[in-house]
């Protein structure tokens, strides 16, 4: 058996690897460094490092495609015989290792990246990555939703592992979490918690910032792969039922599956108007209208195609128009990139004649009332002091009144009046 670089590439998902590659790099040339510019930050990972964070992101996924061919060849052969690989491309035994060597490989530049952070806990991002992996092919994909949810969440997973990699994203990401887990205590219980902790955040703001459209993604790649994962189960009914799984429309039905495929869009446009409201409030008009075309319009598509959904061909439709929103969905980080400018301070360099230093330069301020040359400081004159008569033999003592006259007083009076009239 001989396994071709065109049937790698298919037994690996290319595609869909390629969609998680190119998802990370625009979240960090697209999002972090324009942020990260404004304040002449650096992200934590450097260039290299961030590819081999992506790399080993890709080898864990690639891993748990082949493992899922490897488990699903008898449900494969019913469903889509002439896409299946193992046993004809490759045996089963070259599949396991193959899935060994990715998965591994895998893990290990994981751990490398987790030491260079600093944090070895970064290190079970992969490790559950591929545990999960494991445990949704071989058992909970046969069961209704729970495989669904997992696998879902996995992929907003490989969108939160930039943040995740990312020091200063991170320690946001940690402190805001204690603050919400210590907000829902003192709800909770009525007891207030005095100190949660200092947060290492440089800038909160823009980390924030980075943290919300992360979330936000994140989400969306979570319940556009949620819709996908039921819309597949409804194509492959017929090899799953078979087989013995207990899916989502086999213990309902179909028309139960396609109804939840349906709550599902509908929820993802509801949010995504939410987001759109955002847009509008800060005058992103087309932004809003952008996100109506491209992603609304073919949710209400699949709401609309979703009633009468009952063939493989149909779903296989369906799932490919949850692809290309997945994509389109994607457009908006290079548009938010464009968004930002890191505008730079103006220099001027002014060159003195030879022999003048900086001493030697007065400035000239112009009143513009007058149009004459007016002085940066001006000398008040001392106004003169005002004598008070004292009573003959009266003297005064430090920190004691003193003592004026009736007739000492009006002296006074009568000399400042003088003072006036001149």
């Amino acid at each position: 058996m001989t396994l071709t670089v065109k049937d790698f590439l298919q037994l690996t998902r290319a595609l869909n690897l390629g969609y998680i590659v190119l998802c990370m790099y625009l979240i960090r040339y697209c999002l972090i460094e324009p942020i990260y510019g404004l304040l002449t930050y650096e992200p934590t990972l450097s260039h290299l490092a961030f590819a081999a964070l992506v790399l080993s992101t890709v080898l864990i996924a690639a891993g748990g495609y082949v493992i899922n061919d490897y488990f699903d060849q008898q449900t494969d052969l019913i469903n889509k015989p002439d896409k299946v690989l193992i046993g004809k491309k490759i045996s089963a035994q070259q599949s396991v290792r193959l899935y060994a060597v990715l998965t591994i490989a895998g893990i290990l530049i994981g751990g490398v990246l987790a030491y260079m952070m600093g944090s070895w806990r970064l290190i079970f991002v992969h490790l559950f990555s591929a545990a999960a992996l494991w445990f949704y092919s071989s058992s909970w994909k046969r069961k209704p939703l729970i495989g669904n949810v997992m696998v879902s969440i996995l992929v907003a997973l490989s969108v939160l592992i930039v943040a995740f990699f990312d020091r200063e994203l991170l320690n946001y990401l940690m402190f805001s979490l204690k603050e919400s887990l210590g907000a829902i205590f003192e709800r909770l219980t009525d007891y207030e918690v005095s100190a949660r902790g200092e947060s290492d955040v440089k800038e909160s703001a823009l980390s924030g910032f980075i943290v919300q459209q992360i979330l936000g993604l994140s989400l969306f790649a979570f319940l556009l792969n949620l819709i996908r994962e039921i819309i597949k189960d409804g194509q492959d009914v017929m090899g799953d039922g078979k087989m013995g799984y207990r899916t989502f429309p086999i213990i309902t039905s179909l028309a139960t599956s396609n109804l939840l495929t349906a709550a599902l869009c509908v929820l993802t446009f509801y949010l995504l108007f939410r987001f759109q409201m955002t847009q509008m409030d800060i005058g992103n008009r087309w932004v809003a209208a952008a996100i109506f075309v491209l992603i609304q319009l073919p949710l209400l598509y699949l709401v609309f195609r979703s009633k009468g959904a009952r063939t493989p061909k149909q779903f296989k439709h369906m799932s490919a128009v949850v692809k290309l929103i997945m994509f389109l969905g994607l457009l908006y980080l290079p548009y938010l990139a464009s968004s930002v400018n890191v505008e730079q301070p103006d220099e001027t360099v002014i060159e003195l004649p030879p022999g003048y230093t900086v001493d030697d330069i007065e400035l000239e301020v112009i009143d513009p009332r007058t149009g004459k040359p007016m002085k940066l400081e001006e000398e008040k004159e001392a106004e003169p002091a005002v004598e008070i008569p004292v009573t003959e033999g009266q003297q005064s003592k430090p920190n004691q009144p003193i003592e004026i006259s009736k007739d000492s007083l009006m002296q006074l009076f009568e000399g400042m009046q003088k003072e006036d009239e001149k």
